[in-house]
């Protein structure tokens, strides 16, 4: 029955048995954010012909098209302005965020890996060697 709600909602057609008691209540579209507003943010995708993009990349709050839902919800809440890059540099370092690690970050684990690497060779070397003991003198 939820897949034919959605499928009621979204006008998509369907078979089958669908409750909308709830459509007007617990399950309304809103007007707090467009449905496009949401695909946007989401990745998600209607179109068979294309993927939905990856949510595996930091995803930053998109403020509301109109807030007055979630803030009748939320009380004595009000949405302020959304927050402005303060440098230039910005909007650069926030697309990276997530994606690579900075330079010397890398330079320290590259050193740390070549470090363990020579102290285990340094250690196995001068193991001293069993004897076997088929072939021992004793």
């Amino acid at each position: 029955m939820a897949e034919n709600r959605f499928r009621l909602v979204f006008d998509w057609p369907f078979m089958g048995e669908v409750d909308t008691f709830e459509l007007t209540t617990k399950y309304a579209m809103g007007k707090t954010r467009s449905l496009q507003d949401y695909l946007e943010f989401s990745g998600v995708t209607f179109n068979p012909e294309e993927q939905d993009k990856d949510t595996c990349r930091q995803l930053y709050w998109v403020p509301y098209t109109d807030p007055s839902e979630v803030e009748e919800l939320l009380g004595d809440w009000k949405m302020g302005e959304p927050e402005k890059p303060t440098t230039e540099e910005t909007p650069k370092l926030q697309a990276l965020r997530g994606i690579s690690m900075p330079s010397d970050q890398m330079f320290a684990g590259g050193f740390f890996m070549v470090a363990f690497v020579v102290l285990a060779y340094v250690v196995f070397t001068k193991m001293p060697k069993r004897k076997d003991p088929e072939k021992s003198n004793v």
